[in-house]
């Protein structure tokens, strides 16, 4: 998942002003100066350079702009000016009261007397907003078969904010959305109970083909839903144990295969109970969520009966009732020190800024190694801006991040037989760390569990040519999800934002592809083998 600064969602460039003809070759020149500026503390200078960039910037996202413009001109001591832009901000649609109000660079401009004034206007004018735009209604609560309208409200709530939002449309261009909400209008109807009825949204929303596009059951948000402690995944077309809660539950082993559940052929069973509700945009993110992550997912107290066979070919039988949830847990910062002094350093998720600090609190260690390994094989995703920081002390020149659209539509122009014209926003960099750089041979592994912030950091990785990247094919999805509520204690997330390659190559619905692909096999999970990483190893003391 992307998440942005205020400076980063400021500016649409246009080509129509004679200014953004002179910037055409690398339409972002003047954000980057006034985000220079600011940030050596050139306050005066940066607030000339923020103002030049509300020459070109959209009205769409104008307020943003005009937020850092004034928080410039109030570290500049220009009070003044930096009430009038902070108006114009609000007035453009800037309206989130806690950060101006915790904002330390506004600081300044809170004994002026305009200043209570302007914090009501963003209170009322939020007031407005909200009563027209949030979900206040749509928020009922949890009760065991909500109304025939609430169902309704529901369904046309996840049509609605998919229909004006979704940034991935092209992805799935067979899709003919509103004939898919009429077609689904007498299966919500047709459901008995809130927990059937939001089995059929999740399947409504699957049809997105978005892995960051998805609703969330009441059950899953309150603790009724849990799974079985095991762990397990695709491999070679078949379903494999790859880890377990217990090391010796009922003796199933690392490798053992499953081969029926609830006296149905494994594959087929999940094929018919679980991947028609997985919101997935590659076949191997779908595989993941199908046989990784929701394949025991169920109501806590819901008995499962596997059949297990060894890799002699012997069989047992097992009896499980899911008891609550037993997530497999990691730490989301690992640093081991390998065999020929290679530091391997495993950051298997970007959910809080664990990673980036342990990075740093590290560092002395990793600068010292002669090669380095970054595994990103079990990383979920998170803010990008953690991975970022690990790659700028790789880098030693601005490496692109990624090329981001977002849908918009605009009634007007709509009327006028016009098009949906996309927003494109400035291509962000990633800049040397001015503090830490390590400048030898790096390798990166990658799976179709790397997902999200995950492979923002994988592409912006392939596109500094820092080394290569080894594994299987990412999961394919990013971008910026939009959450909202549903009735009945539900949730779901729409996709607002499509994502590429800095050069416009897709990797929504591909995934980034490994410079050297490696699979693991079922040999490899009984041995406790990794083939990966053995790779990148071999690769690094070969001097590749």
């Amino acid at each position: 998942m992307r998440t942005r600064s205020l400076v980063w969602l400021s500016l649409i460039l246009t080509s129509l002003p004679l200014l953004a003809q002179d910037l055409k070759e690398s339409p972002n020149v003047l954000l980057r100066q006034a985000d220079v500026a600011y940030h050596a503390k050139r306050y005066g200078e940066s607030a000339k350079l923020y103002s030049q960039t509300l020459v070109l910037a959209s009205d769409v996202v104008r307020a943003d702009a005009e937020y850092s413009l004034a928080c410039a001109q109030a570290l500049a001591g220009d009070h003044v000016a930096a009430i009038t832009a902070l108006q114009h901000a609000v007035e453009d649609g800037y309206l989130d009261r806690k950060v101006v109000e915790s904002d330390a660079a506004l600081t300044s401009l809170h004994s002026d007397q305009a200043w209570p004034k302007l914090l009501e206007h963003m209170s009322q004018l939020k007031a407005e907003r909200d009563a027209r735009w949030g979900d206040a209604a749509f928020d009922t609560p949890y009760v065991e078969n909500i109304s025939d309208a609430e169902k309704l409200a529901g369904l046309s709530e996840l049509w609605t904010q998919a229909k004006y939002g979704f940034g991935n449309f092209w992805h799935v261009p067979q899709l003919n959305w509103d004939q898919s909400y009429r077609e689904f209008i007498p299966q919500v109807l047709a459901t008995h109970s809130t927990d059937e009825y939001y089995r059929v949204l999740t399947r409504f929303y699957a049809l997105l083909q978005d892995g960051h596009s998805k609703v969330y059951a009441p059950g899953m948000l309150n603790g009724k839903y849990g799974r079985l402690p095991l762990r397990t995944r695709l491999i070679e077309g078949h379903l494999l144990v790859i880890g377990a809660g217990d090391p010796e539950l009922d003796g199933i082993r690392p490798g053992d295969e499953i081969v029926s559940i609830n006296g149905e052929p494994a594959l087929h069973w999940a094929e018919r109970n679980i991947a028609p509700y997985v919101s997935a945009s590659t076949p191997q993110d779908r595989d993941v969520r199908t046989y990784d992550y929701g394949l025991f997912l169920a109501p806590i107290g819901t008995q499962f009966a596997l059949v297990t066979q060894k890799h002699s070919g012997t069989q047992n039988k097992h009896f499980f009732t899911v008891a609550g949830d037993t997530p497999h847990r990691q730490l989301e910062f690992e640093l081991k020190l390998l065999p020929g002094n290679i530091a391997y350093v495993a950051l298997n998720g970007f959910g809080d800024e664990t990673a980036a600090k342990e990075w740093d609190s590290h560092w002395a260690e990793i600068a010292k190694a002669s090669a380095l390994i970054l595994d990103l094989r079990e990383n979920g995703g998170g803010n990008d801006s953690f991975g970022f920081h690990i790659l700028a002390a790789l880098v030693d020149k601005p490496t692109p991040e990624l090329l981001c659209l977002s849908t918009r539509w605009i009634a007007t122009p709509y009327a006028s037989n016009m098009g949906e014209v996309p927003l494109r926003y400035p291509l962000e960099f990633i800049d040397p760390d001015p503090e830490r750089h390590y400048s030898g041979p790096v390798a990166m592994l990658i799976s179709p569990r790397t997902f999200s912030a995950a492979e923002d950091t994988a592409i912006a990785f392939v596109q500094s040519h820092r080394g290569k990247v080894l594994g299987e094919p990412t999961g394919g999805s990013t971008g910026m999800p939009l959450s909202f509520k549903l009735p009945g204690g539900g949730k779901a997330h729409v996709c607002t934002e499509h994502d590429s390659f800095a050069d416009g190559r897709e990797f929504i619905g591909v995934g980034v592809l490994p410079d050297i692909p490696v699979a693991v096999t079922r040999d490899d999970i009984i041995a406790g083998r990794d083939p990966v990483l053995e790779t990148a190893i071999h690769l690094l003391h070969a001097g590749n």
